[in-house]
């Protein structure tokens, strides 16, 4: 007679083996791809990883808040601001802006409601037109951008170059084909631009854009350089 206590030991064994077997042959399999990659190198190992990238731009920095401002007159602005930005504002301070997409003007804050408008809960702010007078508006609505401070001699770049991990922000500086890893700080941000300190210069070239797959040292393919813009 058989022993039934024997076949659970069987089919273990079997188990054992069928592993085993599958084990060594997926080890055949990638050594056997780890030789194909060497042998034919993928596109990225080739050519590198496509990036768009920019300068580091050495110089005047302005931090600028935005606001919707409307013509009361040919010479006059006036617009009507939160706490927040009502503490940032005092007269003089310059503003530029362009009516209905078209004209250009600029000019200063010429003067600032200490007392909060009860109809609308907001502050009201008038702005002397200085260059740009004598265009007949027809919007009522103008984007209007007030420099608050103005910074000189610092490095500003985009902020969709920053990136961060767990050690803090950084970007991809470009040296070569490949890129490494060059720690940031982050002074002040205004509007798309960020002001910033670390081992950066003049026009070097970094990656801007939001690569995240990239590591230290990586062969990259640049398809792209972006434009400054114009305000």
């Amino acid at each position: 007679m058989r022993n039934p206590h024997k076949r659970p030991l069987i089919y273990f064994i079997l188990t054992v083996f069928f592993l085993s077997a599958v084990i060594i042959r997926l080890n055949f399999i990638s050594e056997k791809m780890n030789i194909l990659r060497n042998t034919f190198p993928g596109e990225y190992e080739i050519y590198g990883q496509p990036v768009n990238i920019e300068n580091v731009k050495l110089g005047n920095f302005t931090i600028t808040t935005k606001v919707t401002a409307s013509l009361s007159n040919k010479n006059k602005l006036e617009a009507y601001v939160t706490n927040e930005t009502h503490n940032m504002l005092k007269a003089g301070q310059s503003f530029y802006s362009k009516i209905d997409n078209i004209k250009n003007i600029s000019g200063k804050i010429s003067h600032i409601d200490s007392k909060i408008n009860l109809d609308n809960g907001l502050y009201k702010v008038e702005l002397i037109i200085e260059e740009g007078i004598n265009y007949a508006a027809t919007s009522s609505a103008i984007p209007t951008l007030i420099e608050i401070e103005n910074y000189t001699n610092v490095k500003t770049i985009s902020s969709s170059c920053v990136f961060v991990d767990q050690n803090g922000y950084f970007v991809w500086k470009i040296i070569g084909d490949r890129v490494n890893k060059v720690p940031i700080t982050l002074l002040k941000k205004s509007n798309d631009r960020v002001m910033i300190t670390g081992n950066l210069s003049d026009n070097d070239q970094i990656v801007n854009k939001g690569y995240l797959f990239l590591s230290e040292n990586q062969k990259i393919n640049i398809i792209d350089q972006k434009a400054e813009k114009s305000l």
